[in-house]
C-alpha cells in the first residue's frame, strides 16, 4: 500500500455527518470491490501516527499498529478491524519503559457516525480475553491495564485522500475519551477499575484489496 499522501479528495469527518440535515444521506465506507479486505497502519510518521493510551495514571505509546478486516459489500455503515500493536512503551512521568499491548480477543467496530466499539467477532467475548498492555521498571514494578468491551466511544473521524498510485484510501484520526478499565500494579499511578481512559491519537490509512497478499487494490472512500 502506497502510504505518501497527495491529494485530500473529500472530507467528510463524522462529526460533519451527524450535524448534517437529516435528510442527508448518512456516510459509509464505500469500496469499488467487493468483498474487499480491509488492510491499515498507522499515517505518516512521527507523533501524529502514534498510537497513544492512557490509562492508570501513564501513558502507552505504540509507533506502530497494523489493521486487518474484511467488507463483505460495496457500502457499509461499521466495519469490524483486528489490530497489531508494536514498538510500545509506557510512559510514567521522567521514566519510560517498553510496553506490551495485545489485543487477546478483542477487535474495534467503526461506525461511520464517529462512535467506536470494543468488541469480538470470535466464539469468545472481549471479557473473557480483554485488551492488556503492560509495563515493568528496572526494579520489577509493573503496570498491567485491561479493556474489555464497550460500545459509544467518541470520537473517530474520517476522510478520503488519493494516495500516490492515484488509488483512493481512508485516513482515520481517533480521538476516544471515557474508555473503561481495570489497572493494577505499583508501576500505576491509578489502580482499579476507572472510566477515565482515552486514546489521544492513532491516526491510521486504510485500504481496501482483492487479496491480502497481491491482490489489486480498489478504490476505497468515505462518502
Amino acid at each position: 500500500m502506497i502510504r505518501k499522501l497527495m491529494i485530500v479528495t473529500a472530507v467528510a469527518g463524522a462529526v460533519a455527518a451527524l450535524s448534517a440535515p437529516a435528510i442527508a444521506q448518512a456516510v459509509e465506507f464505500k469500496s469499488s470491490g467487493e468483498p474487499a479486505n480491509i488492510l491499515g497502519e498507522q499515517d505518516s510518521t512521527g507523533k501524529v501516527a502514534h498510537q497513544v493510551f492512557v490509562a492508570g495514571g501513564v501513558k502507552v505509546t505504540c509507533k506502530k499498529v497494523a489493521l486487518n478486516g474484511t467488507q463483505k459489500t460495496k457500502a457499509a455503515t461499521s466495519l469490524t478491524l483486528t489490530a497489531t500493536y508494536s514498538e510500545c512503551e509506557m510512559i510514567n512521568g521522567a521514566t519510560t519503559v517498553l510496553a506490551t499491548v495485545k489485543m487477546n480477543n478483542c477487535d474495534y467496530l467503526l461506525h461511520s457516525n464517529g462512535e467506536v466499539d470494543i468488541t469480538s467477532i470470535t466464539g469468545f467475548t472481549c471479557n473473557t480475553m480483554p485488551i492488556s498492555m503492560e509495563g515493568k521498571n528496572s526494579e520489577g514494578k509493573f503496570c498491567h491495564i485491561e479493556i474489555g468491551s464497550q460500545s459509544g466511544l467518541k470520537k473517530a473521524s474520517f476522510s478520503t485522500i488519493t494516495n500516490a498510485g492515484g488509488k483512493k484510501e481512508i485516513t482515520g484520526e481517533f480521538n476516544l475519551t471515557g474508555i473503561k478499565y481495570e489497572a493494577t500494579g505499583s508501576f500505576c499511578n491509578e489502580t482499579g477499575v476507572k472510566t477515565n481512559g482515552s486514546e489521544e491519537t492513532g491516526n491510521v490509512v486504510l485500504g481496501a484489496f482483492e487479496d491480502k497478499v497481491n491482490g489489486a487494490q480498489f478504490d476505497y472512500s468515505f462518502e
